[in-house]
This record gives C-alpha cells, sequence and structure tokens, in this order.
C-alpha cells in the first residue's frame, strides 16, 4: 500500500512586485486540462487591489481565482458563488457568516476598511491561488489556496477543495465517494504521523488526542486527496498537510465516481 503527501507550506502566495500598490485586473491564461467533447474550459483570471508603501504599512489583495470559460451557464454560477463564499469567509473577519452575496471587490474593500480603520497601525496582505485538480465532462474539482495577514501573530492559511457536476454545477457531497470513513482515519493516521513525525517526537499531539475525518477532500480519476487546514487536528506548528490515496489503496471505502467502481 502505498500513500503520498506533500510538505506543509512554509511560504506565503503574496506576490508583491511594486512599492506603491495600484488597482489592477487582467486575466491569465487558459487551463487546458479538459478531457471530453463536454469538458469545461477553466481559465484563471487575476485581481489585484492596493494601497500605502510597502516598506512601511501598505494593504494588498491578490487573487488569482477560477472562471469556467466554456461550460454550462449553471457550471459557470456555481464556481463563481463557490469562490466568492470562500474569499469572503476569510476576508470578512466578524463573529458571524460573511454576506450571502459577497464578490472580491467587496471583500476586498471589506478587508481594506479594516486596515484603514483608526484603531490599525499594521499591513494587511490576503493572496489567493487556484488549482484545478480535474476537469472532465463528468466531474470539475478545484482548490484554493488562501493567505491572511493581518497583524496576528502568525499569518493565516486556509485551503478548500470541492468537486462539482460539470453539468448541473452541483456540488458533489463526499457521502457520494467516501462510503466508510472510519475504516479510512488509520490510514490517515499513519501518514500524517509519518509526515509530523519531528514534530510528535517533540511533544506535540492531536487536538483531540485523535485523528479526525478531514472537512476537505476531494477525488479524480485516480484517487482521493485529503487535506488538513492548520489548527484543524494539530497546533500551528505543525501547519497543514495533503495526503494522498490511490482508489486501490482505499478499498472497499471508497468508490470511484468517474467509473461507479
Amino acid at each position: 500500500m502505498r500513500f503520498s503527501s506533500l510538505k506543509t507550506r512554509t511560504t506565503p502566495y503574496l506576490f508583491v512586485s511594486a512599492a506603491v500598490l495600484l488597482l489592477t485586473n487582467c486575466q491569465t491564461d487558459s487551463k487546458n486540462t479538459t478531457k471530453g467533447s463536454n469538458a469545461p474550459v477553466i481559465t484563471s483570471e487575476r485581481f489585484v487591489q492596493g494601497e500605502g508603501d510597502i516598506n512601511t504599512n501598505y494593504f494588498s489583495f491578490e487573487a488569482e481565482y477560477p472562471v469556467v470559460k466554456e461550460g454550462t451557464a449553471a457550471l459557470r454560477d456555481s464556481v463563481q458563488k463557490w469562490v466568492e463564499n470562500c474569499v469572503a469567509e476569510i476576508c470578512a473577519q466578524t463573529e458571524e457568516s460573511a454576506p450571502p452575496s459577497m464578490g472580491l471587490s467587496e471583500s476586498a474593500n471589506a478587508l481594506l476598511a479594516l486596515w484603514k480603520s483608526p484603531e490599525n497601525t499594521v499591513s494587511h496582505a490576503f493572496s489567493l491561488k487556484d488549482t484545478v485538480l480535474m476537469a472532465n465532462n463528468q466531474f470539475l474539482a478545484l482548490r484554493l489556496d488562501l493567505y491572511l495577514n493581518s497583524g496576528g501573530a502568525h499569518p493565516n492559511y486556509l485551503s478548500r477543495m470541492v468537486v462539482l457536476n460539470s453539468q448541473t454545477g452541483a456540488i458533489i457531497p463526499t457521502t457520494d465517494f467516501i462510503k466508510d470513513p472510519n475504516a479510512i482515519l488509520p490510514l490517515l493516521d499513519i501518514v500524517y504521523r509519518a509526515e509530523k513525525q519531528e514534530a510528535f517526537a517533540e511533544g506535540n499531539a492531536y487536538i483531540d488526542s485523535a485523528i479526525v475525518f478531514p472537512t476537505q477532500c476531494v477525488f479524480t480519476e485516480k484517487g482521493v486527496l485529503f487535506h488538513y487546514n492548520t489548527y484543524e487536528i494539530a497546533p500551528y506548528a505543525l501547519g497543514d498537510a495533503d495526503i494522498f490515496m490511490t482508489w486501490t489503496d482505499l478499498g472497499q471505502s471508497a468508490v470511484n465516481p468517474t467509473t461507479n467502481q
């Protein structure tokens, strides 16, 4: 049985090249990862907003986000809403949930207002990077990696993943491909402990004394990607973690929706 894991992020997805940031909005190249005649074509677009002096106190909002260039209107709307909700979740910074309809510009302005508040004395920086994990005529799997530094003890990292029906735009629930999460937990524990071996040796432990099933997991043609966000199961020092298992690894505990096996 073979599993793979990715190293914890140690560098924020923040790229600022000018002393004074200017407002821009541009589009990047299409992501040609589609398969099948009815497969959606996904492009990555960029939204940037900023103010201040990078050498002293500045505000930076940089987002590279997925857009359905070719595909159904339902899928395009679902992707847009999902992206906006993920960004609003981290930028609204309120104890209550973010407004139900909050676009990228509204999220940027909400964070900008916090930076401009009289009591604030530190820079605020937000960045978003998108990844297309799977795109075919059945399913679209996306990932967003978000970063926010707003003057706290340390920056905040957050990843969100989703699988949508390529035609209807409906979000595929985890229960459609994970049939026995309890059977998968011991496997996740083995890989996570191996990845964080040094941290566990130093006395760190799971927050709830045992590993729990991650809130973020998506499937591809080859298997399932599990993601643990920072603080989800362990202290901040352990960071986040990606664990990928093939359909063969998962056996009877999962079913592959791309083949119904």
